[in-house]
C-alpha cells in the first residue's frame, strides 16, 4: 500500500497515536461477509433443472428472478407471486450472478 493511501475494500479510519503517527483502522464491510452467506442459499443440483442454478429448497431458477429484477419486477410483487422466495432470496441471485460474473471473462460483439 503507498503511504497515506486508505486500504481497498474496508473503511478506513486515521488514527493519530500520542507520538504524532498516523495509523489506519480498518473495518471490513459487513456486506462482503454478507454475500458468501447469501450465495449459501443457491444450489446448483444437476436433478434440479437440468443444473441450472436455483433458489435452495426450490425449483426457482436464478435467471426468472434475474429476469423479473431486469423488467423492474418490484421486489414486494415477486415475493407476492413466488409466496415461498424471501427478501434474502432475490439478494441471493443478485450476490450468486455477481460472484459468476467476477469469475468468467465475458466477450460482448459489436
Amino acid at each position: 500500500m503507498e503511504k497515506g493511501a486508505a486500504p481497498a475494500r474496508g473503511l478506513a479510519t486515521l488514527r493519530r497515536t500520542g507520538n504524532g503517527e498516523r495509523s489506519y483502522t480498518v473495518r471490513i464491510h459487513e456486506h462482503l461477509v454478507d454475500t458468501k452467506e447469501l450465495i449459501k442459499r443457491i444450489e446448483v443440483n444437476p436433478k434440479i433443472l437440468s443444473g441450472k442454478p436455483v433458489i435452495r429448497g426450490t425449483r426457482i431458477p436464478v435467471e426468472l428472478i434475474l429476469d423479473m429484477l431486469a423488467e423492474e419486477v418490484p421486489t414486494a410483487e415477486i415475493l407476492k407471486e413466488y409466496p415461498n422466495l424471501a427478501k434474502e432470496d432475490i439478494r441471493a441471485a443478485l450476490a450468486y450472478a455477481s460472484a459468476s460474473l467476477k469469475s468468467e471473462e465475458i466477450r460482448l460483439s459489436a
